[in-house]
C-alpha cells in the first residue's frame, strides 16, 4: 500500500484582487500478489478526498477528477 499527498498553498493574484485557498490532493494505491510474481492486482484512487481549486479570474473552477481503477497482471 502506498499513498501520495500533494499540498498547494494559498496564492494571491494581486493584479486581479483574488486569493486562491490552499488544497491537497491525495492518491492511494493498494495491491496484492503472489510471492513468485506470477500475478498481481492493484486497486487505486486518484484525488480520493475530492479536493479542487479555483483558477483564472475566479470565473472558472478547476476540479481534479476523482478516479478509481483496478489493474491486474498475470505472467504466463
Amino acid at each position: 500500500m502506498r499513498g501520495l499527498y500533494k499540498f498547494s498553498d494559498n496564492r494571491a493574484e494581486d493584479d486581479v484582487g483574488s486569493n486562491h485557498g490552499g488544497y491537497g490532493l491525495f492518491d492511494l494505491f493498494s495491491g496484492v500478489g503472489d510471492s513468485s510474481g506470477t500475478w498481481k492486482i492493484l486497486a487505486w484512487s486518484k484525488n480520493l478526498l475530492s479536493a479542487g481549486s479555483t483558477a483564472g479570474y475566479t470565473l472558472t473552477t478547476v476540479m481534479s477528477e476523482r478516479t478509481f481503477g483496478i489493474t491486474g497482471k498475470y505472467s504466463f
